[in-house]
């Protein structure tokens, strides 16, 4: 993607879920960017310059924690990861280890005896814990006030 279709994409406007229009200022539409800071913010994440990729994930967490939110608080320490898990999913493993390095988990060093087929869990783990230990906290919260 090119400067011009990144910045294109970044401003084009995405639906906020109904559920979570309390948490994003009840908007019911936000730029991409705009909606992916908010989110990473609420999360206690890095939110500064996202680039497209962080934007896209960001997005897809959006979606995820608005059904969870909606169905209530069951379990919301158990949630973070398995979303984030799901969400990470379709990433590629040089992707999951820009999103790491992103929010910080390029300081985490990848397990002793990784093979590069375990490679990919490894990555996802290192995932799990750097997007859905901080999205447990934005679930419980958001769960309460639901």
């Amino acid at each position: 993607m090119d400067e011009q279709a990144a910045d294109r994409y970044l401003r084009q406007r995405v639906p906020i879920p109904a559920a979570l229009r309390a948490y994003f200022g009840n908007a019911d539409d936000q730029p991409r960017a705009e909606a992916a800071a908010a989110l990473s913010a609420a999360m206690g994440l890095r939110s500064d310059n996202q680039p497209t990729f962080i934007v896209s994930l960001m997005l897809v967490l959006l979606e995820a924690v608005a059904r969870a939110v909606q169905d209530g608080a069951r379990v919301p320490e158990d949630r973070g990861a398995k979303i984030a898990e799901i969400a990470l999913g379709h990433f590629t493993v040089d992707e999951c280890l820009g999103i790491s390095a992103y929010f910080g988990g390029d300081r985490v060093a990848v397990p002793p005896g990784t093979t590069l087929g375990t490679l990919s869990d490894a990555v996802h783990e290192l995932l799990r814990t750097c997007i859905g230990d901080p999205l447990n906290v934005a679930l419980a919260a958001w769960s309460v006030d639901a």
